[in-house]
């Protein structure tokens, strides 16, 4: 990273912390938060350890695992855009928690041998059984949180684009989500970073390392946006301070 970036570094942690300071001065209390707020306030402290993880990734020229986490940390951001411009389907993000708990417990008791006791198994089906009220107005299927209107992750890009009338978030699955994708999963693009050479008689299996600083710019990108909803969400007055970092960034 050049001087300028790991200044911009240091400023986006400086104000990730005025943020947490401001809203802390708020005395919010959990129990006057709505979902959606307290969704973002989990997806701010997320905000700050993927950053951390992405940089550290990058320092030791792990490039291509940074670019994993980058991956998961764009879905959080559009996951919480998305719930914020269409507050309907809240609820439903909330009891999809509850629905893959309770498909995993089905699974783990299939294996008595990692619970302490028979007990432990009757006292989390119990938890289980009362979490089955929040899943009950919902029909899931599959892995996915978002209802059938919705098919896949790419459509909740392109319904914030329709809502905000512009081509951001399409343009930032096209470039992170979808090429990063190929390094998530185990297939032939993500073996390529392996080179195999001759050395002495013997083949040898050596990995390209790469820097992955473009990650890490995406991850700080991210984090002014999110910061940028937390600040509006919230009314904190740090608006302008982010917007004139995210304005550095861009130049």
């Amino acid at each position: 990273m050049d001087a300028k970036e790991i200044e911009l570094l240091e400023i986006t942690r400086q104000l990730s912390k005025k943020v947490r300071d401001a809203f802390d001065a708020k005395q919010v209390r959990i129990e006057d938060m709505s979902q959606y707020r307290y969704l973002l306030y989990l997806a701010h402290n997320e905000a700050d350890t993927f950053l951390e993880a992405i940089q550290y990734l990058c320092k030791a020229n792990l490039g291509d695992h940074a670019g994993i986490l980058l991956r998961t940390f764009f879905e959080m951001y559009i996951t919480t855009k998305f719930l914020k411009l269409y507050p309907q389907y809240i609820d439903r993000y909330v009891a999809f928690g509850y629905y893959l708990r309770k498909q995993r417990f089905g699974v783990l008791k299939k294996y008595p041998d990692l619970f302490e006791s028979p007990n432990q198994v009757a006292e989390i089906e119990n938890i289980v059984i009362k979490e089955m009220e929040e899943i009950r107005n919902h029909h899931f299927c599959g892995s996915r949180w978002y209802p059938k209107e919705y098919p896949n992750f790419f459509s909740l890009c392109q319904a914030i684009d329709k809502k905000e009338e512009r081509i951001a978030e399409e343009k930032d699955y096209d470039i992170v989500y979808r090429h990063l994708s190929d390094f998530v999963h185990f297939n032939a693009l993500s073996l390529q970073k392996h080179e195999m050479r001759a050395v002495e008689d013997k083949l040898m299996f050596i990995i390209r390392r790469t820097s992955g600083e473009d990650h890490l710019r995406g991850a700080l990108a991210i984090t002014l946006a999110l910061l940028q909803h937390v600040d509006l969400e919230y009314e904190l007055g740090v608006s302008d301070e982010i917007a004139g970092v995210q304005k550095r960034g861009r130049a």
